[in-house]
């Protein structure tokens, strides 16, 4: 039978039994040895459909396909609404990892849609000859593993299936089929849920614990929270597990206050895709009537999780916690890798939907610009260990910028840290003299950077409070962002 180009070219249903059957009569040919295949996903679809609209959604899809179909031998199926399969036949390994890497390229680019330019990110598994399943659905299996496990890596990122990752598949699914197990039953004492005190005042007395969860599998032995949680939010058994520690925790919280124990809140991390679910607040709401205690006392933290991407679907999980009506807010997890750009960007999707007349907290942040920043876009306070930490490696700050002194050029210098600062340090030092003492390895030099530092931190938050009361914040923005985070 002869294929058309309209019909090579064509958009395909989504059929995933259909790509399995295909795939299946692929393993059983001749061309086993010399065939790929690749899996590829966009990433964060739904978001661009919110944003441009289905029609434009629907003319990317079929641009992608097209695209696809344009590799020669190439045959395309859809296995999902935004996944593609993509089979060549005949290709060779060589070949196969540089379409792989050709992919790649081509989404680092824009599509051009009518007279518009659009953005798309994906992920790509690949399974390079000779494919090595028996059966169409097992081909599946490694497919979506790689692909999963590219989309972990990064945007337009390819990942090729090999036995190591094989082996990390049955691994999670069978710490999966446990945790399953495990949560069906009231209480299996082989999953845990622990607390580490957070403020430890003595023995007998802490303000505030944290909880987390542990596995212990006979075949892999003691499965940590690192490893537990990213399996659970794939195998779609977060929110159970989220439950589970609530209600562990619910408990606790009742024996505490019963035995008149004095503390703050005690916290349980939760999963973003928790506060996704319709009736998450009624559920808490309930928990909280059935052990008899107050709201304040239990904390959440939402943690960041692998299967929420998308700026749509914070601003819908932030109008979810919003509704809890709880005494503050904090936004956390910003300060630990990602850019400051995208800090931001989290910052200005959650804000608007955070309660006007409740604190909002920005967690573990940060440089005197980070601050402005953040206060710009509605952050009422902050913590951060970098005044301190900076100040015992001679990092100081000033009203011109951050300065190092142990470079050189302050060894004579005897002006004050900051001639604009009036702390006891700027007051009584030089800046040779700080130099001499952390050169000498003396502990006064961070005592005296850190008293320095410190205050100049004070001093930036009280005027950022009277430009904000006198109506020139935005003056001060523009005179002092850039230029305190700048190096002199």
């Amino acid at each position: 039978m002869t294929v058309t180009q309209e019909e090579k070219f064509a958009l395909a249903a989504p059929d995933r039994m259909a790509c399995a059957q295909k795939l299946t009569d692929l393993l059983s040919g001749a061309q086993t040895k010399s065939s790929a295949v690749f899996k590829l996903a966009l990433v964060d679809f739904r978001s661009f459909n919110d944003i441009f609209g289905r029609h434009y959604g629907d003319l990317l899809l079929e641009q992608v396909n097209a695209y696809l179909a344009g590799f020669e031998g190439a045959e395309v199926l859809r296995s999902g609404g935004v996944e593609f399969l993509l089979i060549l036949r005949g290709s060779g390994y060589a070949r196969a990892g540089e379409i792989g890497e050709e992919i790649c390229d081509r989404f680092n680019e824009t599509w051009r849609i009518g007279d518009m330019d659009f953005v798309c990110a994906m992920s790509l598994g690949i399974v390079l000859p000779p494919l090595a399943a028996e059966k169409g659905e097992a081909l599946l299996e490694m497919l979506d593993s790689a692909e999963h496990e590219a989309y972990l890596s990064g945007q337009n990122t390819a990942v090729t299936y090999t036995e190591e990752l094989r082996e990390n598949l049955l691994r999670t699914k069978a710490i999966a089929t446990r945790l399953k197990n495990a949560l069906a039953v009231a209480d299996d004492p082989d999953l845990e849920v622990c607390y580490r005190p957070t403020v430890l005042y003595d023995a007998h007395r802490y303000t505030r614990a944290e909880s987390y969860v542990r596995l212990f599998s006979d075949t892999y032995g003691l499965v940590s929270e690192a490893t537990l949680i990213p399996i659970a939010e794939q195998s779609g058994l977060a929110c159970a597990l989220n439950l589970y520690a609530i209600r562990h925790t619910c408990a606790l919280i009742r024996k505490l206050l019963e035995e008149k124990r004095s503390f703050e809140t005690i916290a349980v991390p939760i999963s973003a895709v928790q506060f996704l679910q319709p009736d998450f607040d009624q559920e808490l709401s309930r928990l909280l009537e059935e052990y008899g205690i107050p709201a304040e006392k239990l904390a959440l933290e939402v943690t960041e999780s692998a299967l929420i991407n998308s700026f749509t679907q914070v601003n819908y999980m932030m109008q979810q916690i919003a509704e809890l009506d709880l005494p503050g807010y904090a936004i956390g997890g910003l300060a630990v890798g990602e850019s400051t750009q995208t800090m931001y960007d989290i910052i200005d999707a959650v804000e608007p939907y955070m309660p006007k007349d409740k604190t909002r907290y920005l967690m573990g942040v940060g440089t005197p610009s980070n601050i402005i920043e953040g206060v710009a876009r509605g952050v009422d306070f902050f913590d951060c260990v970098m005044p301190a930490r900076n100040a015992r490696h001679a990092k100081l700050f000033t009203w011109e910028g951050a300065i190092n002194l142990k470079n050189a050029k302050y060894e004579r210098d005897m002006q004050p840290i900051d001639p604009a600062c009036d702390c006891p340090v700027c007051r009584r030092y030089s800046r040779a003299y700080l130099r001499h003492l952390f050169k000498a390895e003396e502990m006064l030099a961070m005592r005296l950077s850190v008293m320095h530092n410190l205050y100049f931190y004070n001093k930036l938050m009280e005027r950022i409070r009277q430009a904000l009361d006198e109506g020139r914040f935005e003056e001060f923005r523009r005179t002092y962002s850039e230029r305190l985070d700048r190096r002199i």
